[in-house]
């Protein structure tokens, strides 16, 4: 039988306060099987209508998720606007019951992004998301995949302590998997729709096709290698259907402006700042030179021409 979950919950309200008379309430969730059944153990009777529990069970899983945070924090104190609406992200990570990387994660695999506050409640050094993305992603079954990978990491780092290596590379070999063909769906439901966000992947593509291909860097030397095949084959198929309608070459890197089928798509293209800064400087001092040296011939002539 699994293990019983036990949650002593403070309940807030005044109504509440007043029939317990400062008595604090038990709520043992007692599970069986694939249900859960919520026993309630009051102190003192209490009528069944103002009975409640302040946090959410997920019927159907293997684990009991802590509800969202009311926006009635302590008796007499009610948020109201940014604070009632964001929330920081760690404490998106405890409510979620994962690490902040796989948060960081889930939030790219979704597309959910921090707000940007004026009046910025806990500091200005947070970052802060929106409830309704949070309550977003509360639902989504791939965050179970997350705490199962985190299980069995847990389970890896056990064996390795007990220096059971044979049950380490088993659990190695077993390692849970997760696949992204629903989120690419729900994000993308037709071409049109993967083709405005297309910018922004061949930005990532530019990017990892900068760095050079060593076996001893973080990133693999396969990545880069298919990175720089796909931005040339962008490039080659760009010049040879005529869609390239502008670039502009700066210190941060070098832009171009394609047009495909139904918008223009502007693409990044980074080089190491340093070499373009020093060509730049190079070619300023080349012309330089070359204006110089003009100018000196210049004199010489009319020199010339006077002694004459």
């Amino acid at each position: 039988m699994p293990p019983l979950h036990v949650v002593v919950a403070a309940i807030h309200h005044r109504d509440m306060l007043d029939g317990l008379n400062n008595a604090a309430k038990h709520v043992t969730a007692a599970a069986c099987g694939r249900c859960y059944l919520l026993l309630c153990l009051p102190l003192m009777p209490l009528p069944p209508a103002k009975l409640s529990a302040p946090f959410l069970l997920r019927l159907g899983s293997s684990r009991a998720v802590v509800g969202m945070p009311s926006t009635t924090a302590l008796r007499g104190r009610r948020r109201r606007g940014n604070a009632a609406v964001h929330i920081t992200v760690t404490k998106v990570a405890h409510y979620l019951q994962t690490s902040l990387s796989s948060f960081l994660k889930l939030c790219i695999l979704k597309g959910i992004f921090p707000w940007e506050l004026k009046k910025k409640v806990e500091g200005n050094h947070k970052t802060y998301y929106h409830m309704k993305d949070i309550a977003f992603l509360a639902h989504d079954p791939l965050i179970e995949k997350f705490w199962d990978i985190r299980a069995h990491k847990r389970k890896i780092k056990k064996a390795l302590a007990k220096k059971n290596i044979d049950q380490a590379n088993r659990l190695l070999s077993q390692h849970p998997k997760y696949k992204l063909d629903r989120l690419i769906l729900e994000r993308y439901p037709t071409f049109m729709d993967a083709l405005r966000d297309l910018d922004d992947f061949l930005t990532m593509v530019h990017l990892f096709a900068v760095p050079p291909a060593v076996e001893g860097e973080r990133i693999q030397v396969e990545r880069i290698h298919s990175c720089r095949r796909l931005s040339h084959q962008w490039q080659a198929f760009i010049s040879r259907t005529h869609k390239w309608r502008k670039t502009f070459i700066s210190v941060k890197g070098i832009y171009h402006q394609a047009e495909d089928a139904q918008n223009r798509s502007k693409i990044s293209m980074s080089r190491k700042k340093r070499k373009i800064y020093e060509a730049m400087q190079i070619s300023k001092e080349w012309k330089k030179a070359n204006v110089d040296l003009l100018k000196e011939r210049k004199k010489k002539a009319e020199e010339q021409g006077r002694t004459r």
